[in-house]
């Protein structure tokens, strides 16, 4: 007998029977909006545990952060976001999970059409990595993420001689995101602070 059950994007199918259980409330976020999402939810378990003056805070604290990774990643050069999954490589685009990357950090991506509607994203080949040639190359290792190892998978299937050649590998750009932020809860202000932070961190190392 909750008081409150929340639901989010891998289980708001739910939400009609347990709203007729408890109160329910759909905290999903869209992926073309993620930020405002996240600070829409962070808004509004404020209001539920009468935290409004910390959950302030930290929409604050989210767009300091974006502000700065903006601020670094105005010259930064154009970007590509990978995700490995079992040997296969695929592309994230502005309507992905890492959405933010261009649409929030400022990243310019080297391709438009992205079909990444799916877990593996939009497959692609190393050709077309290194004809893309993308500045910084951000990845993500969808098996890491689900199982919870680390991402060497991910880095020895990149570590090819058409990759190598591209500029983000040749100027030690390439960025493998913490995979369980990155692929499994995405949409959470620690998880999306988490990830910032990582870029953030790689950018200014390359300033």
């Amino acid at each position: 007998a909750p008081d409150l059950v929340i639901v989010a994007s891998r289980s708001r199918t739910a939400l009609p029977e347990l709203s007729a259980i408890a109160p329910t409330i759909d905290l999903s976020v869209d992926n073309d909006s993620l930020v405002e999402g996240v600070k829409q939810n962070i808004a509004t378990l404020g209001r539920i545990f009468g935290e409004e003056a910390r959950a302030a805070e930290l929409s604050a604290e989210l767009d300091a952060r974006f502000a700065a990774l903006r601020d670094r990643s105005a010259d930064a050069g154009t970007a590509m976001v990978l995700v490995t999954n079992a040997g296969r490589v695929g592309v994230y685009g502005a309507n992905s999970r890492l959405s933010w990357i261009f649409t929030e950090a400022g990243f310019k991506p080297v391709m438009e059409d992205v079909d990444d509607r799916f877990h593996g994203g939009d497959s692609v080949s190393f050709e077309f990595i290194l004809q893309a040639n993308p500045d910084w190359l951000f990845v993500v290792d969808r098996d890491a993420g689900v199982s919870g190892e680390d991402a060497g998978a991910a880095r020895a299937l990149l570590d090819n001689a058409l990759v190598n050649q591209t500029s983000a590998w040749q100027q030690d750009q390439v960025v493998y995101l913490d995979p369980v932020p990155a692929y499994v809860v995405m949409h959470g202000y620690t998880a999306v602070t988490r990830l910032v932070d990582q870029v953030l961190g790689a950018v200014d190392e390359q300033a």
